[in-house]
């Protein structure tokens, strides 16, 4: 489901129909939209299998180099949760927070007195989250391999999915 493309010059061209969904979108310069759509775009990102962390590292690397640039405004912000309610999806927002856990049981195991047994407990958990990682990124495959189909065969419009999207967020976000 494209939310955005790249023309030939490399700049973003946002799906008019997302654009009317979240207008948040319309008042982004084009490389803070850049970043937003690396970090947030679960798709078609190319850093979309990365944590959410190196997500922002690597994509304020790619949109400003080496220059000091605050992505930490209200607007970006603004952007960023609009945008990830398009492409919204609970298990991708889990192996985030696996992958996290995953990252801090790693850190824990290299302090030099942490107990065998603590160790022990670290690497069991590390290995669970591991495989629930490995098989929910094979439910995602299998999900994109097949293509969301209604009864009698008709297919969802793209801002029909995103409006599904939206919902679930907007529903995920007030249960939190």
């Amino acid at each position: 489901m494209p939310v955005f493309k790249v023309d030939q010059n490399f700049k973003i061209i946002i799906n008019p129909e997302a654009v009317k969904l979240i207008p948040e979108l319309s008042s982004l310069s084009n490389d803070e939209m850049i970043y937003v759509i690396l970090v947030m775009d679960y798709e078609d990102s190319p850093f979309r299998k990365k944590p959410l962390e190196e997500r922002r590292a690597l994509a304020i690397k790619r949109v400003w180099g080496d220059k000091g640039v605050n992505v930490d405004t209200k607007k970006i912000y603004s952007a960023m949760e609009a945008y990830k309610s398009l492409v919204f999806d609970i298990r991708r927002e889990t192996l985030d927070v696996y992958k996290q856990k995953i990252q801090l049981y790693h850190k824990e195991q290299l302090n030099p007195g942490v107990e065998f047994k603590r160790m022990k407990e670290l690497d069991q958990s590390i290995q669970y989250l591991e495989e629930r990682i490995d098989k929910i990124q094979m439910l995602l495959e299998t999900d994109e391999l097949s293509e969301l189909a209604l009864r009698g065969q008709k297919k969802l419009s793209f801002i029909e999915i995103w409006q599904r999207r939206q919902k679930e967020f907007r529903e995920f976000k007030a249960a939190t």
